[in-house]
């Protein structure tokens, strides 16, 4: 039984990976470049927000969960963590339909 469950994971990360790659999106990109932490982030929220900066975090999806047409990502780093929103109006519809991948 716990074979069967470890290669239904695998079928599905599989199927997963494969839909990044028909989406022409590189399912294990090599290079990112963080420009801030999440603690850095979380402890100077207010200060990003009046500059309207443009982040990129790196980090572990811990969860995701969706609810129409908004969805919420845990994402955690060596730094800290937090709760990420996505809407359908923020996100173009395409990318949103991605969330599921």
């Amino acid at each position: 039984m716990a074979e069967e469950r470890l290669e239904e994971m695998r079928s599905a990360r599989l199927a997963k990976r494969e839909a990044l790659i028909t989406a022409g999106k590189a399912p294990y990109p090599s290079e990112v470049r963080r420009t801030v932490e999440i603690g850095e982030l979380v402890d100077n929220f207010e200060k990003f927000v009046e500059e309207e900066a443009s982040l990129v975090l790196l980090g572990r999806i811990q969860s995701i969960r969706t609810h129409g047409a908004i969805a919420f990502a845990d994402i955690a780093d060596e730094s800290g963590k937090m709760q990420l929103q996505f809407t359908e109006e923020i996100l173009q519809p395409l990318e949103f339909a991605s969330r599921k991948i």
